[in-house]
Order: structure tokens, then sequence, then C-alpha cells
């Protein structure tokens, strides 16, 4: 089943569908994401708008509850944050028989920090 992004972007007869990335400095960016984009194509987008030398170490992570979880390279998206928001669901049900509604952001960060030559990376 889609993401109800993907859902609400084929309702409005769109196919762009711009995502709000958070940086380590607190700030953001909206960056294009489609129902096909991969977490290594988002990665690569993202080290090249901010002109990095490389994206090696780099990972997407959505943070949702109170866990940050990185994004599996190979892993669609889309299809990533709909597993994850119906697993937190499943993992925390609600007590009054109400769904609660678990927002998600979306981070950008290094996932270890190994092999940093400070200055150049």
């Amino acid at each position: 089943a889609p993401h109800q992004v993907e859902v609400e972007a084929i309702q409005h007869k769109t196919t762009e569908i711009y995502h709000k990335i958070y940086f380590p400095d607190d700030t953001e960016e909206a960056f294009l994401v489609d129902s096909s984009t991969k977490a290594r194509d988002l990665v690569k987008t993202v080290v090249e708008r901010l002109n990095l030398l490389s994206g090696q170490g780099f990972s997407i992570f959505v943070k949702i509850a109170d866990k940050a979880i990185s994004v599996p390279e190979a892993d669609f998206f889309f299809d990533f944050i709909r597993s994850l928001t119906e697993w937190i669901k499943k993992a925390r049900p609600a007590r009054d028989g109400t769904t609660p509604n678990y927002s998600y952001q979306v981070f950008f960060m290094r996932k270890l920090w190994t092999h940093v030559v400070p200055g150049r990376d």
C-alpha cells in the first residue's frame, strides 16, 4: 500500500512530492521525493545540493516517537516510512482505543564519525 503522502499527491494530480529534511545544524530543506526514490538516491541528492565531497558515512534517519532509525540505503523511502509507522502503532497500542498519530521527521546525518578528515568533510 502506498504511503499517505503518495496517495495525496495522486489525488491532487501532482507527481512532485517535496519532503522536508532536517540537518544537525537545525536547518531544513525540502527535497523532491517520489515513490521510486530509494534512500541511497536521497543521500546522493542531498550530498550534491550541499556540495559535500562524499556521501560516505551519511544516511537518512527517520525520527518517530523516541527512536531515530537509519533508512537502509536500498529501501524505498516511502515504503520504509510506512512500515516504520505501522510497526510503531503495533508496538505502542493506544490505551483508550484511539489510534495515536505518530508524526515523524527525516534527518540527514552521519551514521558513524569514522574516516572523517576535519576541515575536508
